[in-house]
């Protein structure tokens, strides 16, 4: 299975979020792993993108994740 692995700047992932699949993948995340998502929240205002990203790689390596990425906005950087 291909991996999107992608690399946004915060104005690009602002505008894919305000996309049907965005706030689709929100919601999924919100549901399913909103302890997660607001750590790496935190994590990201603290400047520690870095740390963010390894702590939502495996979750949005998920199948649902993966399709809404893919609908997001193909493959990135």
């Amino acid at each position: 299975m291909e991996q999107n692995t992608q690399n946004f700047s915060r104005a690009e992932l602002t505008q894919l979020l305000r996309t049907p699949a965005g706030q689709n993948l929100m919601a999924l995340m919100q549901e399913k792993h909103s302890a997660e998502l607001q750590q790496a929240m935190a994590l990201i205002m603290a400047g520690r993108s870095d740390e963010a990203q390894r702590l939502l790689s495996p979750i949005l390596q998920s199948p649902e994740a993966q399709s809404l990425l893919g609908q997001m906005g193909g493959n990135h950087g």
